[in-house]
């Protein structure tokens, strides 16, 4: 998570020197050029996504989304009893294909991606798709996490207008934001924090940071993958640097993202670490795909809106 899994495939294709035409090949542990890369992750409860095809290219050459894109090929999803054909789309991107027609995703599915290259290359995946996730309550609580506070209002049951709800204003640092769910049968999970009122002000102490970091504070960060065996986890304060309307999106992993993000550094979000990590780091990524590499995965997410005031 995830900040938008998506954006974990660009890492990828840069972590595996697509466009390091300045290093070592030596120092690569990319696959031959030519390797197919799959990006395609389904949310339990929304429509089947678009799938962004490519390959690898040499370490010498230049990498570009066009250059690496894969074209003509024939690509389905299948499982829960419903079939999907995906063509080229390529309006939307290269690379780009979508689905014929508009189905949902459904949980604790397997589903099943069969891909051939128009020189006859073959890619077979499949994920198990988390079980529909809801976080069950959204506590604040004291500085030393011992007791409630107060209960957060959730989408659910008031829409957007949790933003402007007395309990979900948060003064920053004072109490900690608990997530509380059920962690059975899921791999694991990721958060994402999301400011989403631009151009509001930092709300951290600049004093020991210089302008070119404070121009480069991220509004979006994501936690690296957690076990959460408890079935809890806690808003880091030290991932948020705006005061304003904040997103804090909890994301149940399946077994392929929750792999991949643990093995790969450039996947575990890079921005905070918290308790519960379930990073290995291993010397290459774990894909789960037969044939090539990438993420064909899914997830389910719940979230919260919460109001960030400074401290008087």
């Amino acid at each position: 998570m995830k900040t938008r899994p998506r954006a974990c495939i660009v890492s990828i294709l840069i972590a595996l020197g697509l466009a390091c035409a300045e290093r070592d090949p030596n120092d690569l542990f990319a696959p031959e050029a030519g390797t197919i890369v799959v990006d395609a992750f389904l949310v339990v409860g929304q429509r089947f996504p678009d799938i962004v095809l490519s390959q690898t290219v040499a370490p010498n050459v230049p990498f570009s989304r066009q250059a690496a894109a894969l074209p003509g090929a024939s690509v389905r999803i299948s499982g829960g009893g419903v079939t999907l054909d995906y063509v080229e789309a390529a309006f939307r991107g290269a690379g780009v294909y979508a689905p014929t027609t508009a189905e949902f995703v459904s949980e604790s599915t397997v589903y099943r991606l069969d891909l051939t290259a128009a020189d006859g290359r073959r890619v077979r995946a499949s994920t198990l798709t988390p079980r529909a996730f809801s976080v069950g309550e959204w506590a604040l609580l004291d500085n030393a996490g011992q007791s409630v506070i107060r209960r957060l209002a959730s989408f659910a049951d008031y829409g957007d207008s949790v933003y402007t709800r007395p309990e979900n204003q948060l003064v920053y640092s004072l109490g900690l934001l608990e997530a509380r769910f059920d962690p059975r049968d899921i791999a694991g999970f990721q958060v994402g924090l999301f400011s989403t009122s631009p151009g509001s002000a930092i709300i951290i102490d600049p004093d020991f940071l210089d302008e070119e970091d404070l121009a480069d504070l991220p509004r979006t960060n994501s936690s690296p993958p957690l076990e959460a065996l408890d079935g809890t986890v806690r808003l880091p304060w030290f991932a948020i640097f705006f005061e304003g309307k904040y997103l804090f999106k909890v994301w149940a992993m399946d077994r392929n993202w929750f792999d991949l993000a643990r093995t790969e550094p450039t996947l575990s979000g890079g921005g905070f670490g918290f308790g519960g990590q379930a990073g290995d780091y291993f010397e290459r990524p774990i894909f789960h795909i037969d044939g090539g590499i990438g993420l064909f995965g899914s997830g389910a997410v719940d979230s919260a809106g919460v109001t960030i005031h400074p401290r008087p």
